[in-house]
Order: structure tokens, then C-alpha cells, then sequence
């Protein structure tokens, strides 16, 4: 069996691996002691194996090598910088809810919102939604009205869509024209001014609405609303 000793750091195994592997025929003809070189001690990922034809897993841009007794060097001597899966980033958007009605019974809902933009873009408004969560309690034909917008209430449109979850069962969705402008990095939208009802203004019941809180008189981030952008979810948790 011929030995191969080279000095100095590894720059290149793999090409000198192949080099070899040509010229002997079979890669098991032969070993390799690179001095200079631990893969035990490459830093970005973790290390590979030392035992013959173990590659070992390393960061996200490595390769593992196995099957050449080249140490058993995984991804960690020559991986990349990539890192594992964890939580789902920051959307740096926000939704605050102001409870302007928190009686129990009344004849109409009045959730307030305002649309925070923490991002480092100009968002159209027309490429959010907002939903509000609550129980029909056997009641039909819903009507939203907005009371105030910054931008012109006229830009905003309301639609009331089945559900299912817990203390949900329909939602209402507040959607904005083109003609609502952008929400510029940086700002909010200012108060938008919801006022839902039925038809005929019957009596329903708030209290077991998913998004209702009564204690939320000021404007709080509050989680129970939720924020859509082009249809997904970028704040809130729906029921």
C-alpha cells in the first residue's frame, strides 16, 4: 500500500483526493495524512466523522465524503455558514386594536385599528387585510361601516366570511383600495374606525367573541386581531 504524507494546510482535498484516485486506480489503494489539517477542528458546521467511509454532517453549503478514508471529513471542514431552521422571522408589521364599545350586549361591534409598518418599505394598503374574529350567534346579513379613516373611509370595504375555530365562527375582512395610498416605512395608518352590525341592529352578544376584549380601550397590539399581506398571515394568531 503506498502512503501519501503532504505538509502544510489542505487547501484543495478534493482535487487532490480525485488526482490520486486516478493515477492508483481505486481510491482503497491508498491512505491519507494530511498534516496541517484536522477536520475535528473546522469551524462552520459541525465535525464529520474520523472512521473510513463516514462523511459527516456538517453546515448547510458542506459536502460529507465518505467511502475514501479521508478522515471521514464531513460538511464541517468545508460547510458553509448556514444555520438551522428556527422561528419564523420578524413580518415588522403590527396591529393595534382599540375596543370602542366593550358592553357585553349591544347592537353593534366597534373594533378600532391602526396598521403599524415597522418593515423598511412603502407597503400599498391595498395589499393588506385585516380580520376581526366573533360569533354570528345565529345571526345573518352583517353590515360593516367605517366611521373614520385617515386616508377616506370611501377606500375601505368590508366582507363577512364563515369560519371555524375557537369563539369564531366569521370573520369580518377590512380591505383597502388602491386609493387608500401607502403606508410608508416607519408609520402607521392612523385610526381606522369599524362599526359591525346586522341589518336590522339586533342585540348580540360580545362576550365570547375571539376578538373582543373589553379591557383594550387604547390602542394595544393585540394578537387576537389578525394582518394579511397579498393573503398571508403577517401579524396575529387566527382562532
Amino acid at each position: 500500500m503506498a502512503s501519501i504524507r503532504e505538509r502544510g494546510p489542505a487547501s484543495s482535498p478534493l482535487l487532490f483526493a480525485a488526482a490520486v484516485a486516478a493515477s492508483f486506480g481505486s481510491a482503497s489503494a491508498c491512505s491519507f495524512d494530511w498534516e496541517g489539517y484536522d477536520p475535528r477542528l473546522a469551524s462552520n458546521g459541525a465535525p464529520g466523522a474520523t472512521g473510513p467511509g463516514a462523511g459527516g454532517d456538517g453546515g448547510a453549503g458542506g459536502v460529507g465524503i465518505g467511502g475514501m478514508n479521508v478522515g471521514g471529513m464531513g460538511a464541517g471542514g468545508m460547510g458553509g455558514d448556514g444555520g438551522g431552521a428556527g422561528g419564523a422571522p420578524s413580518t415588522g408589521f403590527r396591529l393595534q386594536y382599540k375596543n370602542a364599545n366593550p358592553k357585553a350586549d349591544d347592537i353593534q361591534m366597534q373594533p378600532h385599528f391602526k396598521i403599524v409598518n415597522e418593515t423598511l418599505e412603502n407597503v400599498p394598503l391595498s395589499d393588506l387585510e385585516i380580520r376581526y374574529w366573533f360569533t354570528r350567534d345565529g345571526m345573518g346579513n352583517f353590515i360593516y361601516d367605517c366611521d373614520f379613516a385617515q386616508f377616506n373611509c370611501i377606500h375601505t370595504s368590508g366582507a363577512f366570511v364563515p369560519a371555524s375555530g375557537a369563539k369564531a365562527d366569521m370573520y369580518a375582512a377590512i380591505s383597502f383600495a388602491v386609493e387608500a395610498g401607502v403606508l410608508i416605512a416607519g408609520t402607521d395608518s392612523g385610526e381606522i374606525q369599524a362599526r359591525l352590525h346586522t341589518q336590522n341592529f339586533t342585540t348580540m352578544n360580545q362576550a365570547g367573541d375571539y376578538s373582543f376584549d373589553p379591557t383594550k380601550t387604547s390602542f394595544t397590539d393585540w394578537a387576537n386581531v389578525t394582518l394579511y399581506s397579498k393573503g398571508v398571515l403577517v401579524w396575529g394568531n387566527e382562532p
